[in-house]
């Protein structure tokens, strides 16, 4: 654990912490924005932590504070004892504060489902990398979750339940529509291997990279502007892309039976995400036969979806077989086909961000680049070559602080490696 953070825990708390619980950050290369859709997706640890020092409490209180944002967070872990063998309000047992702590809360709410907590813990937090794109809410998620359950007494869960519980957490807590892939690349990467997850049903491969294959870094690019999910268009896009799922259908369905689509019962719009919604079916269960027969005749929002959805499918079957070839050149031109797709048809990013992929794009050394993350604010990454990593940096720089120079001081890069996934919770 990084020394600052132990002495800034004693400086906050007045006395040392016990252990501390830490997390990889993600990337996702290719695979971007179809998770939800229960698509195949590409990932990979970083070798750069979210860690939390903490110290088990003798109380359900919890005391938590991040270096990242100001202000503690004092609640006590919810004390929900079974029901009939259910647990129906555990989501409930805490209201949402609006603040970064709800992270927290979520984790503990999600975990007294299945997990008895009668300690909570108190807890300093700190990430190695900037709040945008990497998926430091996940990583938050799951080391708090790792923290509560070793101070409980707990083993720490398979990966597969840990996913689970991480998931809920963020869509039934938080109420963001995320699927899969943030917690599966924190938890089930490999270091030099690409972790290729099906988000249908969690199984996964772990792709080699030939040995004769050429280095990279991983380049973490921060524009300077953190990101939230909650708040953002992410819920949007999730319903419009079920939105294009639900027209593929009826189109399939309409002509299968002759019946005309106007007249069909179900009616998806972006904005309606309640039990219409739910309903809806998702582009992974849409034959990309019928996609390629019904495409010209989607509404223009359900066509850029579909199409970056598709497109982005394809993309990810390309890349396997450019990395496995030991093609980072390859690898590394699908990335730039991904970025642009998230913004031309997924309708993500900001002026920054693409200014941003543009630069990368073009700087000689980089293989390929796109944002990460939601991709509405927050960072990008990028493959580049290590031998022009100082070039790299000092020409991104110049030419992103020349376009927004308000952000110069906020500005950052990062180079950075694979890493093993998992969570590691250590005797201080």
């Amino acid at each position: 654990m990084p020394a600052i953070l132990y002495e800034k825990f004693i400086s906050a708390y007045g006395f040392k912490p016990a252990r501390f619980s830490r997390c990889p950050y993600r990337i996702c290369p290719l695979g971007a924005h179809v998770d939800h859709q229960h698509g195949v997706v590409t990932g990979m640890a970083l070798d750069r932590y979210l860690t939390i020092a903490y110290a088990p409490s003798d109380a359900p209180r919890c005391r938590a504070r991040s270096l990242a944002f100001d202000g503690e967070a004092v609640f006590d872990v919810p004390q929900i004892r079974l029901n009939n063998g259910d647990r129906t309000d555990y989501m409930r047992a805490l209201p949402k504060a609006g603040d970064w702590a709800d992270y927290l809360r979520a984790a503990a709410c999600s975990l007294v489902r299945f997990y008895p907590l009668e300690r909570g813990v108190t807890a300093l937090i700190d990430g190695a990398l900037p709040v945008g794109g990497l998926s430091s809410s996940a990583s938050t998620v799951l080391a708090f979750m790792a923290a509560l359950l070793e101070a409980n007494g707990y083993t720490q869960p398979p990966a597969d339940e840990l996913i689970r519980l991480a998931v809920a957490a963020e869509n039934e807590y938080i109420g963001v529509s995320t699927g899969t892939l943030d917690q599966s690349c924190e938890l089930l990467s490999r270091e030099g291997k690409l972790l290729v997850l099906d988000t249908a049903d969690g199984s996964y491969t772990l792709a080699p990279l030939p040995d004769d294959a050429p280095r990279f870094n991983i380049t973490v690019v921060y524009s300077g502007i953190p990101r939230t999910i909650a708040g953002s268009g992410y819920n949007t896009r999730v319903a419009e892309c079920r939105q294009a799922a639900a027209e593929l259908l009826l189109y399939a369905t309409a002509e299968q039976y002759k019946t005309n689509v106007d007249k069909c019962a179900y009616n998806a719009t972006a904005e309606n995400k309640s039990a219409n919604a739910e309903k809806a079916p998702l582009l992974r269960d849409i034959p990309v036969e019928i996609y390629e027969k019904y495409r010209d005749k989607l509404s223009p929002v359900a066509g850029k979806r579909a199409g970056h959805y598709f497109g982005e499918q394809r993309r990810v079957r390309d890349g396997i077989g450019a990395w496995t070839a030991g093609d980072i050149s390859r690898f590394g031109a699908l990335m730039n086909e991904s970025g642009i797709s998230s913004v031309v048809n997924y309708e993500a990013g900001s002026p920054e961000l693409t200014s941003l992929c543009d630069i990368l794009r073009s700087t000689d050394g980089v293989y390929g680049a796109r944002f990460s993350g939601a991709g509405f604010r927050g960072s990008c990454v990028a493959l580049t070559d290590p031998q022009k990593r100082e070039e790299i940096a000092e020409s991104v720089k110049r030419r992103y602080t020349t376009l927004y120079p308000r952000l110069s001081g906020a500005f950052a890069v990062y180079v950075c490696g694979s890493a093993d996934g998992g969570i590691r919770t250590e005797e201080i």
